[in-house]
């Protein structure tokens, strides 16, 4: 795998009825990346946070317009309706222009130190760098259940996984232009993503408590996005 040299990074990040969390998590974010940048760890060069309010009913896009007037690497996108986590993370990923773009949740769960490690990897020539969590101690056991039934669900189907992986990833522009191309409708990235071929490095990390508030997938959620895995 070839080298890469300086690149862009976008970090796209769906945002629900995150009014308790956003304005605490981002700024703790663009720090991370901006430290990640300066140290000379890595050889990234300009990165963008972009998040996408998914037709939220509270004050999430007022705090998502208040940051990107404060921090200049912060853009948002306001949806018209709550679309749901997959279609949002969709409408980030189709606006982006960096040579790389990372995807994660917005309330801290997955670990920040990861993202350097993804960021390694695709400087040695990975085009997907997938966070995988190797530690659930933070879920509650119901948590821990459905994300059980998850995945067996899911493979009884044959529905193609990578276990334990979400929504944590890095991919290279190469591999996005190439999930784009799916024109998928009941999307299920993380079903796609095992499909588009390309360098893969799978990068572990502990799964961290969630910062404030409760999570977005509830049982049904978790129901209707494996339904939609086993259909797309």
């Amino acid at each position: 795998m070839a080298m890469r040299e300086f690149y862009d990074l976008d970090i796209v990040i769906p945002c629900y009825n995150e009014e308790g969390v956003i304005d605490k998590t981002i700024p703790s974010i663009v720090e991370y990346i901006q430290n990640t940048s300066q140290s000379g760890r890595t050889r990234l060069r300009h990165f963008t946070v972009i998040l996408v309010d998914d037709g939220s009913k509270d004050a999430t896009w007022h705090i998502i317009d208040h940051l990107a007037t404060t921090y200049p690497g912060v853009e948002g996108i306001k949806l018209s309706k709550n679309c749901g986590h997959q279609l949002a993370m969709l409408a980030g990923l189709s606006s982006t222009k960096a040579d790389a773009v990372i995807t994660m949740d917005a309330d801290l769960q997955d670990d920040l130190n990861a993202i350097e490690e993804m960021l390694k990897a695709y400087e040695n020539g990975a085009d997907l760098a997938l966070g995988i969590r190797n530690d659930r101690t933070t879920d509650s056991f119901l948590k821990r259940f459905t994300a059980g039934s998850y995945y067996w669900l899911l493979d009884i189907m044959g529905t193609r996984v990578i276990k334990n992986h979400a929504d944590f990833r890095l991919i290279s522009r190469k591999a996005l232009d190439a999930l784009l191309q799916h024109h998928e409708v009941n999307l299920f990235i993380r079903g796609l993503i095992p499909t588009i071929g390309f360098n893969v490095t799978l990068v572990p990390y502990k799964r961290q408590s969630r910062f404030a508030g409760e999570t977005k997938y509830t049982i049904r959620k978790m129901l209707r996005l494996a339904i939609d895995g086993i259909t797309s």
